[in-house]
């Protein structure tokens, strides 16, 4: 495969995406992948100033999955990254307590 298998939430499931921001195109198409594959804890995109660039990071709680990055491109890099954490696990990713940086 190219790219990440689709994954489809459970039936009924409806994948709880939080931004609060102007949804650009690039955003848009992070809130999609998410509503698309995400089968965890709601995932809140914040746009904060970091000093990483197009970098992110990711971190959770035992009720929230947050993804972090100066960029709205960062915040897209770390949704696909957090979605290829759970197409290589298995079944949910358990993040409690994870913490995880990438800069570029």
């Amino acid at each position: 495969r190219l790219w990440l298998p689709v994954m489809r939430p459970a039936e009924g499931a409806e994948v709880e995406v939080i931004y609060k921001g102007k949804v650009s195109p690039t955003i848009a198409v992070a809130i999609a992948e998410l509503k698309n594959a995400w089968k965890g804890e709601p995932v809140l995109l914040e746009k904060k100033r970091t000093g990483q660039g197009d970098g992110f990071a990711i971190t959770s709680s035992e009720h929230q999955v947050r993804i972090l990055s100066s960029t709205e491109a960062g915040l897209l890099y770390g949704v696909y990254s957090l979605l290829r954490m759970q197409a290589g696990g298995e079944g949910q990713v358990t993040l409690s307590g994870h913490s995880t940086s990438v800069g570029y």
